[in-house]
């Protein structure tokens, strides 16, 4: 709502938002993983069919992520290798995640090993893209690396979150 209240002439709804980026990058996101971190007990991670459940919802999350953002974007007409980049750069949505776990956590729909084993499968996934993408960008010509930026733009996915835009474009 205040976005739409916001008058935008003269640069002021910009100037806010930069403040407001600002402020949440610096403050709130910080407060929101120790939040996480501290619903998170890796204890509970106790034996190996409860560390089996771990592998099987980390590999069945990014597969389907991974072969959803692939078709989606070769659908559309992107090539295979930018369309891998997409289905890959899908994985590093682990912030969405860990907010709707916390919401679950709260709402006590999910126990704390459910959460615990869903966090950890955020942070595997998340920290997982940034190499899957350098290896898979890493032959890209500047031609694919633009296709790529503007399905990673699409998906509101940055792909300096994963590797540094220079380097997609310089290889």
């Amino acid at each position: 709502m205040v976005g739409l209240m916001c008058p935008h002439e003269g640069g002021f709804a910009i100037k806010q938002t930069e403040k407001t980026e600002d402020l949440t990058s610096t403050l709130f996101i910080p407060l929101f993983f120790a939040l996480s971190g501290i619903n998170t007990n890796l204890a509970l991670l106790d034996s190996g069919i409860v560390w089996g459940y771990v592998i099987a919802v980390t590999v069945v999350a990014f597969l389907s992520k991974m072969i959803g953002g692939t078709l989606g974007a070769r659908l559309n007409g992107m090539v295979w290798r930018g369309s891998s980049t997409i289905g890959t750069l899908m994985s590093c949505k682990g912030l969405v995640e860990l907010i709707v776990l916390n919401i679950g956590l709260q709402a006590k729909i999910l126990s704390t090993r459910t959460f615990t084993i869903f966090a950890v499968m955020a942070l595997v996934t998340t920290f997982a893209t940034a190499p899957l993408v350098s290896w898979i960008v890493s032959p890209m010509v500047p031609a694919e690396a633009g296709v790529v930026e503007e399905g990673a733009r699409l998906t509101g996915t940055t792909t300096r979150s994963c590797r540094p835009t220079a380097q997609l474009t310089t290889r």
